[in-house]
C-alpha cells in the first residue's frame, strides 16, 4: 500500500511540474501571451486534468505572473515593456 500510495505521489507531483511548464510556455510564446494569465492557468489546469476528479473545479491555487527587467537588474511595469529601453542592451527582459 505504501509503494501505491508513494507512486501516487510521483505521477501527482510530476503532474503539477509538467502542468507550471506548460502554463509557462504558453505565456513564454510572445508578449501578448504572457499577460494572459487566465489562459495560462487554463493550459495548466487542461494538463492537471488527469489527477482531478469532476467534482473539483479548481484542485490547486495557480498563480500566473509576469515580470520585466533589464540584465542590469532593473525592473519596471511590464505595460510599458514596447517604450523602454534598457541601457547598452535594447529591449527589457519578460518573464513568465
Amino acid at each position: 500500500m505504501a509503494a501505491t500510495d508513494f507512486g501516487r505521489l510521483f505521477y501527482h507531483a510530476i503532474t503539477v511540474s509538467n502542468a507550471a511548464g506548460v502554463g509557462a510556455f504558453y505565456g513564454a510564446r510572445d508578449r501578448l501571451l504572457a499577460g494572459d494569465n487566465t489562459g495560462q492557468q487554463e493550459r495548466a489546469l487542461d494538463e492537471m486534468k488527469n489527477i482531478t476528479s469532476p467534482e473539483d473545479s479548481e484542485p490547486v491555487y495557480l498563480l500566473g505572473e509576469r515580470w520585466c527587467n533589464c540584465p542590469g537588474g532593473a525592473s519596471f511595469d511590464c505595460d510599458t515593456i514596447a517604450t523602454v529601453e534598457c541601457p547598452g542592451y535594447g529591449a527589457p527582459r519578460a518573464y513568465v
